[in-house]
């Protein structure tokens, strides 16, 4: 589910402006957080597949680190013909957008784009109460990285409360002494909301020249993360 957005914000024109791309930009572009993927070492060259078992991507195969992250202007320009309908409906949620971004910053496979005001909700994920990793890392965190609310932490049988039980810190679920948390070992749901993230994973980004010499952008689409998994030998990252 994707909550309703205030679509004159969002969208940009539903085409470049070959004129003055870089202009356009400026005038029309949404400050984006970008995470810049790093393609982990234990990824096999010949079969591009990652190690199942690998503590430093959790086997993702791509590498996300926050001093790699950019701020800049994006064109986010989504399905032009459809704005209308679903901003009647008061409801969107698009499969693909196509994004533009000054040429100062090249970008490629795994790339993931934060959107700025869209927000998706996680209805119900899973955690288990104080699982760890064989290095005895937490793994009691939500899938997502830029968790915006959560709105209930439950099981079969209790409703937990925020701030008497419980406590988020970035993506980690940390349970507050003296307060209810489920047993050891137990499974408990999570739902959340959390800004749409975008991947480049199968259209790379490609240059656009301007009517103003030496001015370029690239542009390429970009698909949304909650519906790619890995298959076979593809890789993605973790966001």
């Amino acid at each position: 589910m994707v909550r309703p957005i205030a679509w004159r914000q969002m969208w940009g024109p539903p085409r470049l402006d070959a004129d003055d791309i870089n202009d356009q930009l400026e005038r029309d572009g949404i400050v984006t957080r970008i995470r810049r993927g790093v393609i982990c070492s234990c990824v096999d060259s010949e079969t591009r597949s990652p190690d199942e078992n690998c503590p430093v991507c959790d086997a993702w195969g791509l590498i996300y680190a926050d001093a790699d992250d950019l701020a800049i202007r994006v064109l986010w320009i989504g399905n032009a013909p459809e704005t209308k309908l679903h901003e009647r409906l008061g409801t969107y949620e698009p499969g693909a957008y196509t994004v533009t971004w000054s040429s100062l910053y090249p970008l490629g496979h795994g790339a993931l784009f934060i959107h700025p005001m869209e927000t998706n909700v996680i209805p119900n994920e899973l955690l288990r109460r104080g699982e760890t990793d064989p290095e005895g890392g937490n793994l009691e965190r939500l899938r997502y990285r830029f968790p915006i609310r959560v709105e209930m932490v439950r099981t079969m049988q209790q409703i937990y409360v925020e701030g008497v039980d419980w406590r988020l810190n970035g993506q980690y679920v940390e349970w507050i002494d003296g307060g209810d948390a489920p047993d050891a070992g137990a499974l408990y749901g999570v739902r959340y909301g959390h800004r749409s993230t975008y991947i480049i994973e199968e259209d790379l980004p490609h240059l656009r020249e301007d009517g103003v010499e030496n001015r370029v952008a690239y542009t390429c689409r970009v698909k949304k993360f909650a519906s790619v998994y890995r298959q076979g030998g593809d890789w993605l990252g973790h966001g």
